[in-house]
């Protein structure tokens, strides 16, 4: 492990004598990823339930309906989790998501579908980039934003079905969403455990909150 970290830490340190265009070729990277974004949250506004929204979403969005009360919703919301538990899987976080989906309010709210998901992908990305690159690699802000946009840019340009996995709330919340959660504890963890000292246990609390979205999202047939 050490022995790869040198290696790419030698490498940055090799970009760090050439600063001049650094952050020349940050902007112009981040407005030519801001610009592929534009068209896809276009789109967002014409986005509209499919599929397993309907089946999840159903019973929680008849409680809404009847009642506008969160609490209410939200107790049959659990009802669902328990329902799937004993009849098909144990994946309790992505079934409280998928019941919660932006619809179930207002169909008119479906589109923030998109939103949510390349939030969740960008979002994680950017923080476990940030560990990896800057904090164990010592990359400089413009260095490692150059390569987060890079990789954010190719996700969004060769994803296999874009539909599924930025519209499709039931399908990318299973999927793109719990794989930005994932990011962020994959960081949180390379963070606590990647420094040359032991430490201490209270920052291990901070994991807490991740390892349960994240392992109870994962699919468990």
């Amino acid at each position: 492990m050490n022995g790869i970290c040198n290696f790419f830490h030698a490498k940055w340190e090799k970009l760090r004598d050439n600063r001049i265009n650094e952050k020349h070729l940050f902007y112009l990277s981040l407005s030519a990823l801001i610009l592929l974004l534009i068209p896809m949250l276009i789109i967002a506004f014409y986005d509209v339930p499919s599929v397993d929204d309907f089946g999840y979403g159903l019973a929680p969005h008849q409680t809404w309906l009847e009642s506008h009360s969160i609490f209410l919703v939200l107790q049959t919301v659990v009802q669902q989790i328990k329902h799937v538990y004993h009849t098909w899987q144990g994946s309790f976080f992505s079934i409280f998501l998928f019941s919660l989906q932006p619809g179930v309010f207002n169909e008119r709210f479906y589109f923030l579908t998109p939103f949510i998901m390349l939030a969740s992908l960008c979002g994680g990305t950017v923080f476990f980039l940030k560990v990896v690159l800057g904090d164990l690699l010592g990359a400089s802000i413009y260095q490692r934003g150059i390569v987060t946009v890079m990789v954010l840019a190719a996700c969004l340009e060769f994803c296999p079905n874009p539909a599924q996995a930025f519209y499709w709330y039931n399908g990318s919340v299973y999927y793109t969403f719990t794989s930005g959660l994932s990011l962020i504890l994959f960081g949180e963890l390379l963070s606590v455990f990647g420094r040359k000292v032991t430490p201490p246990a209270w920052s291990l609390t901070s994991l807490s909150p991740l390892f349960y979205p994240c392992s109870s999202a994962a699919p468990t047939w």
